[in-house]
């Protein structure tokens, strides 16, 4: 028997890496995170986020996570395909 707990669930999400020159301290680059963060806000409809976070000190990939002062991301989470709201890869593309 094959379950799926998250069938209807249409929930998808992108990174948004930032990388900083060497030497810059966890405030500065998570101020520049969040900064991203919000600009990645006002480009979106309130409909189409769900949740996002901006940190420093760390960003993931596919291949490993890379850590250091320098480093940051946003986690953008989007309610995609509900009520009309683009995909994560229409609004990456946009």
């Amino acid at each position: 028997m094959k379950v799926d707990f998250f069938a209807g669930e249409t929930t998808s999400f992108f990174y948004v890496n930032v990388d900083m020159p060497p030497g810059t301290g966890l405030d500065k680059t998570l101020a520049v995170a969040r900064q991203a963060e919000e600009r990645i806000k006002q480009a979106l409809d309130p409909a189409e986020l769900r949740a996002s976070a901006a940190y420093s000190g760390i960003q993931f990939s596919d291949a490993e996570p890379y850590m250091g002062d320098r480093h940051g991301q946003v986690f953008v989470s989007i309610n995609s395909g509900n009520h009309g709201s683009r995909r994560a890869e229409t609004i990456i593309e946009d």
